[in-house]
């Protein structure tokens, strides 16, 4: 009996021994293929440095795309950074590995005075960094492969990214993602303080210095106190994806906020206890935009475009705006305000869009001449 019941205990044991075994080699198994999976992306995947001319010397620049044949066509995004930043920081090179694992290529770059790219950052101006962005879009426009262009920008780089938008148009832009953009630096500009450092905003002065030894350029005080963000972004009306952390004490999410109020075609995505850079969320908003772009730039064809143009103008007939005409073409509704009939301002303030007579109306803080922006009021 004794005898008996060493042997079961023997073979219970040794059946044990071997289950163990298995599992043990299976999670071998699954922990080597995984590997392989990833390395095999980045087998089939492309990067290469590029050298663009840009407002003020060269750009230096990293296209990240798929491997595809020479027939097949692939969107690109251009991906801007921030203020004092680069193209390399953990939330840009993010963005440019979940776009690739999506089928979707990318170029991020240094603007002038950043980086690896020519320039001073002295000279570095958001205008210049605007006509950057610019050069960089005729690069990639010229590029064989390209489907569809679409632009991410960062903090100042979602300024840049929202007014070239609106200079070119959704015609020529299929979509857009602003995170975090930086549209307080008009208002910083106008109280005379940037980051931190004071300075008189009338008498602008040559090198102010900012905490990281840096000096901030009087052309960019200038510049920026009289700059048209939001006047210039409301040109462009197509798909556009906002992201905005709560937590955001250097750019306040309302700024963002507004930019989903002019972009008719926009979602605006307010996310819990983020910070500007969204610290340790970086592959979760990186994710959000790909997501996004691969909705847009791969499933939106002619056709579809054209279906959304009717289902808008459909919508629009079941859910009329209540407007008050105010002469000249003008028209306005409790949050905006229109000239024949396309969106010009949301009238913060309240209903304080007024129409003055011979073309010219104003918001309260601007002022519009046949629904185009002109001066400030």
């Amino acid at each position: 009996m004794q005898k008996y019941k060493k042997d079961s205990i023997q073979k219970e044991k040794k059946r044990i021994f071997a289950y163990t075994y298995k599992i043990r080699l299976m999670k071998k198994y699954f922990l080597l293929s995984t590997f392989l999976f990833f390395c095999t992306l980045h087998v089939f995947a492309i990067s290469e440095v590029v050298k663009i001319q840009g407002d003020h010397g060269l750009l230096d620049a990293i296209i990240q795309k798929p491997m595809t044949t020479n027939e097949q066509k692939i969107p690109m995004v251009i991906i801007c950074h921030g203020f004092m930043g680069n193209k390399n920081e953990f939330l840009l090179r993010n963005v440019a590995d979940s776009l690739e694992a999506r089928g979707i290529g990318s170029i991020r770059f240094d603007f002038n005075g950043h980086g690896n790219s020519e320039g001073e950052f002295e000279d570095m101006t958001v205008p210049n960094e605007i006509k950057d962005a610019l050069q960089v879009y005729y690069y990639v426009k010229a590029l064989p492969f390209i489907k569809n262009i679409g632009i991410v920008g960062h903090s100042q780089g979602g300024v840049v990214t929202a007014m070239l938008s609106g200079q070119l148009t959704h015609e020529k832009i299929s979509a857009i993602a602003l995170l975090a953009p930086a549209a307080v630096l008009r208002d910083d500009c106008i109280r005379g303080n940037t980051m931190g450092a004071m300075y008189d905003p009338f008498n602008a002065p040559n090198g102010v210095k900012l905490f990281n030894g840096k000096k901030l350029g009087a052309n960019y005080i200038r510049t920026a106190f009289n700059l048209p963000i939001y006047e210039t972004a409301i040109n462009y009306q197509g798909p556009a994806c906002i992201i905005h952390g709560n937590k955001d004490k250097i750019v306040p999410y309302t700024y963002g906020q507004r930019f989903s109020y002019i972009i008719k075609n926009s979602e605006f995505h307010l996310m819990d206890l983020m910070d500007h850079g969204f610290s340790k969320h970086e592959q979760e908003v990186a994710h959000l935009v790909a997501n996004y772009m691969q909705k847009i730039l791969l499933s939106t064809t002619k056709s579809q475009k054209s279906i959304n143009k009717k289902k808008r103008k459909i919508e629009s007939k079941l859910n009329p705006i209540e407007t008050e005409d105010l002469g000249g073409g003008y028209a306005r509704d409790k949050n905006h305000a229109y000239y024949n009939g396309k969106i010009i301002s949301d009238a913060w303030g309240g209903n304080q869009f007024i129409y003055k007579g011979d073309g010219y109306a104003t918001d309260g803080i601007h002022t519009y001449f046949k629904g185009r922006p002109v001066d400030r009021d």
